[in-house]
């Protein structure tokens, strides 16, 4: 899905066990850049050792760097503009 973030247009992701379908959330798994945590499947391990909920929402900004904003703070943070689920 796209939303403005901080302003700027952004590729954004809601994080669930579903299938995923957005190529950038394919390609970050391909390169291990993202990964399910092994001891709790809820839990989304980023190769720099950051981690994300289900639910919670991952936006890669233009530059390619990825933030996360939880699901209690996306209507203040995110301007969904198309919303594919």
């Amino acid at each position: 899905m796209q939303a403005k973030f901080k302003g700027k247009l952004v590729d954004v992701w809601k994080i669930s066990h579903r299938p995923v379908y957005e190529t950038w959330v394919k390609q970050a798994f391909e390169k291990s850049i993202l990964s399910w945590n092994e001891r709790n499947q809820n839990v989304l391990n980023f190769e720099s050792g950051d981690l994300a909920l289900v639910g919670d929402f991952l936006v890669r900004e233009q530059s390619g760097e990825f933030q996360v904003v939880s699901e209690e703070r996306v209507s203040q943070k995110l301007d969904i503009l198309e919303f594919n689920m």
